[in-house]
């Protein structure tokens, strides 16, 4: 699917579908808003009852109109579009978008999952496997009582500290870093990083979660900001999975993939697997903690991340897009343009086609890793993995 470069940019039809399409997407953030905001409280209280009850999760309130989005969606003329290829990319971000508000219209109630297992898919049988074949090889959690850990407010300032490097190339950056009270975790929500403020990070586990968050949920936002086709920093249609196989790459290129997130990796995925299957919030919180040893709030966490909102099948896609990245890199595929925004894996060809014609430029901001010769040498044993299991202990 080639597209022949236009002097100035896009095509005004297609510029303004373009700009409309990101505005609706930039409108809301599905995950933010599927995000629980109770979630310490939720975990305080299962423990109390014993972990005999399903928790109750509270979510924050809209801040736009889905009906006034869906009305945009609909008003947008895709017809003009003189490119095929752009108009093809443009109607499967504007199906996914009117699919991203029906999750959201749905949260809380069992439709909700019927809409992310379209979004996201569910668990096929080879992903499952790879996930049993590393809880398998892998199957102690490991005891981390006494490493040194981090609080929020020291992560947010490394993280800052992260940012200010790529300000040095990009001084127009605007991505910031805030502590949250209504976020648990981590989370890149347009383009800035929020971090919850309970959250505890290993020590070991810094330098593999800043560029995981930074050097990957960040940068390729930035360089998509930076893009003629402004859809590239709020992503194509089905680009997440690409992007966590990325994130999660990096985590290995920084010397951060250990046995133990891939543990945890693997238990999304089963978790995914039970959620589809029918498994309420208990079965699934005792298959991980009894099942498979995991303690009783990473167990928690695991499945809380998976029944939010209804029913969340996204977190399947962090081991399936680590794997398909690595067959990708096996292939021969190059990495450097999949950072030039927020893509999917069928996107690939394409954005290479656009770079070469000079439709696009080449990302402006590379990973900080490429810098580093032992990430460097750790991408070719990348590339020579027979399996996402070779890559345990990085």
């Amino acid at each position: 699917m080639a597209i022949e470069p236009r002097e100035g940019g896009l095509e005004p039809a297609a510029r303004e579908a373009d700009e409309r399409l990101a505005e609706v997407s930039d409108a809301f953030d599905l995950l933010l808003d599927l995000t629980p905001t109770n979630a310490d409280e939720a975990f305080a209280e299962f423990e109390r009852g014993g972990g005999a009850r399903a928790p109750c999760f509270t979510y924050r309130d809209r801040e736009t109109d889905p009906a006034l989005l869906r009305e945009q969606l609909a008003a947008l003329d895709l017809d003009s579009v003189e490119e095929a290829t752009l108009s093809e990319l443009f109607r499967q971000k504007r199906d996914e978008l009117e699919l991203r508000i029906e999750t959201l219209l749905a949260r809380g109630t069992p439709a909700a999952l019927e809409c992310t297992r379209k979004l996201y898919g569910d668990v096929e049988d080879a992903l499952f496997t790879l996930a049993q074949d590393i809880l398998e090889r892998f199957p102690e959690e490991e005891n981390l009582t006494g490493r040194p850990v981090l609080d929020a407010a020291g992560f947010a300032r490394l993280a800052e500290a992260e940012l200010d490097h790529y300000r040095s190339i990009d001084p127009g950056l605007q991505s910031t870093v805030a502590v949250r009270d209504d976020v648990a975790g981590l989370m890149v929500s347009n383009g800035n990083l929020l971090v919850g403020r309970s959250v505890k990070i290993p020590v070991a586990r810094v330098q593999a979660l800043l560029q995981h968050e930074i050097g990957t949920h960040v940068l390729t936002w930035c360089n998509g900001l930076a893009s003629p086709l402004k859809l590239l920093h709020c992503g194509l249609a089905r680009y997440e999975e690409l992007q966590e196989g990325l994130a999660v790459l990096s985590e290995y290129l920084s010397s951060g993939l250990d046995s133990g997130r891939l543990r945890l990796l693997a238990a999304r995925v089963v978790a995914v697997r039970l959620l589809t299957e029918g498994a309420e919030f208990i079965e699934t919180f005792r298959a991980l903690a009894g099942g498979h040893g995991f303690e009783r709030m990473t167990a928690f966490t695991v499945t809380m991340r998976v029944y939010r909102g209804g029913g969340l099948t996204k977190d399947a896609i962090y081991l399936r897009g680590l794997a398909r990245l690595r067959e990708h890199l096996s292939a021969g595929g190059r990495l450097e343009p999949l950072f030039a925004g927020k893509i999917g894996t069928e996107h690939v060809s394409v954005i290479q086609d656009l770079l070469q014609r000079g439709v696009l430029q080449s990302p402006r901001l590379r990973p900080r890793w490429l810098e580093n010769p032992d990430a460097v040498r750790r991408l070719e044993q990348v590339r020579s993995a027979s399996s996402v299991l070779d890559l345990a202990g990085g």
